[in-house]
């Protein structure tokens, strides 16, 4: 009887460590596709989208009569954010208030 209880004992070890095995190559797998999404979201966020690419390169030259406050109307459909304008451009612009026609603005 003894080697009975052994080879079950056996076979109950051998069942455990499949399991474990299984489980391991799960986790494994799981942790591979996580690292893979990780990846794939870094590449984008390096990239950065289309969008944002046509937004930081977009420009505007200034036309006559204008003000920050109506370009940002124009571009952001809200004029009370022509500061984001102007940060964009303080190294051409000394005073918000006086804005030149044929000057080029950062639309940011």
């Amino acid at each position: 009887m003894p080697s009975k209880k052994t080879d079950q004992d056996l076979a109950e070890q051998i069942i455990r460590k499949q399991k474990e095995q299984e489980q391991e190559a799960k986790a494994r797998e799981m942790l591979e596709a996580q690292r893979q999404r990780l990846e794939e979201a870094t590449e984008r966020m390096r990239a950065g989208s289309p969008r944002d690419a046509k937004k930081a390169a977009r420009t505007y030259t200034v036309q006559a009569g204008d003000t920050l406050g109506k370009i940002a109307a124009r571009f952001y459909e809200d004029g009370s954010r022509w500061k984001e304008i102007y940060e964009a451009n303080k190294a051409q612009i000394a005073d918000p208030n006086v804005i030149e026609a044929g000057q080029k603005l950062v639309i940011p």
